[in-house]
């Protein structure tokens, strides 16, 4: 049972709520002004509104209503969940320990307990106001307070859930010398529903393993070294066997090169296992140009000679 008294909240507007009402007319003048409005307040001195908490258990594996208890209080719930031992509604035991420790301390998430205590604050329409002055309220206010309340009876169910499956605190004693004390599970049942939860993780944090992370770290640095140095070791390994051919890889690089470049152009003849191409080209002692060659006007020389191209300025 809520009972309100606005006591001296004043409305702009007429308020058709059936529990929050205000619809008394007042007409309103400031002293020493030309100012006048009009505004309302309650109707009543107190309005009553009586809620009831009802529960059910349904099993979502049977077909339409014979898979649920029926809508009733608290304890007619728990034994209507747990009549023949559950074989009613098809429970087992691990579903019966979880049914249990919902309904077993479900007063402390009741719509009462959470406006007991609050005054004015457990209402949405005294955020609205200032100064015990309202503008308006919807004619359906009163729905929109239950709601609320009913919704944050909803939250508090879903952080047990999740306290009891990481150990809830245990609360000191109040002035009156009673505290909340929460024992672990004395059942094997219970003690596996306990371990084996699992939690939607609305915060944003994610779990991790640490020896995943030195693993994939150590991994990737081995990687990373390995193809950083794998051109110079294997060099190393590799110089006594291969000195003579990389000695004349770098000699006679730009040689072949040439020679790739002349046979694409029609230049070049295979000369088989004869001297290389460098020994017919022209050097600083040639008088002339070879035999067979043609100068252009540029005094540029080419000519074919025993299977080689010969490209070359004419040398004074």
């Amino acid at each position: 049972m809520m009972m309100l008294n606005q006591n001296g909240v004043m409305y702009l507007q007429p308020s058709y709520d059936p529990w929050i009402t205000a619809d008394v007319e007042n007409n309103l003048s400031v002293e020493n002004t030309t100012y006048s409005g009009t505004l309302w307040s309650k109707s009543y001195e107190a309005n009553l509104l009586v809620c009831v908490d009802q529960y059910q258990v349904c099993n979502p594996s049977r077909p339409g209503d014979s898979g649920c208890t029926k809508l009733g209080g608290q304890m007619s719930t728990f034994l209507s969940a747990f009549k023949t031992a559950g074989a009613t509604l098809g429970f087992n035991m691990p579903q019966l320990t979880t049914v249990s420790r919902f309904l077993s301390a479900n007063t402390d998430r009741s719509m009462y307990s959470n406006v007991n205590g609050r005054g004015g604050a457990a209402l949405n329409a005294s955020m609205m106001a200032y100064m015990n002055l309202n503008s308006y309220l919807p004619p359906n206010q009163w729905q929109i307070e239950v709601s609320t309340w009913f919704a944050t009876s909803l939250a508090k169910e879903q952080a047990w859930a999740f306290e009891w499956a990481t150990a809830p605190k245990n609360l000191p004693p109040n002035s009156l010398g009673h505290g909340w004390n929460v024992t672990a599970p004395i059942n094997e049942v219970a003690r596996s529903a306990c371990r084996n939860q699992l939690m939607n993780n609305a915060s944003g944090y994610e779990n991790f393993s640490i020896l995943g992370l030195a693993l994939t770290l150590i991994i990737c640095s081995v990687i990373v070294i390995i193809g950083l140095t794998v051109d110079t070791v294997v060099g190393w390994l590799r110089r006594g066997k291969t000195k003579y051919k990389r000695d004349q890889w770098a000699v006679e690089e730009t040689l072949a090169l040439h020679k790739a470049a002349y046979t694409n152009l029609g230049l070049w003849r295979d000369n088989g296992e004869e001297m290389p191409p460098s020994s017919i080209l022209l050097n600083r002692s040639a008088p002339s140009v070879p035999l067979g060659a043609e100068l252009d006007t540029e005094g540029v020389g080419t000519g074919m000679k025993h299977g080689y191209a010969v490209v070359g300025h004419e040398v004074q």
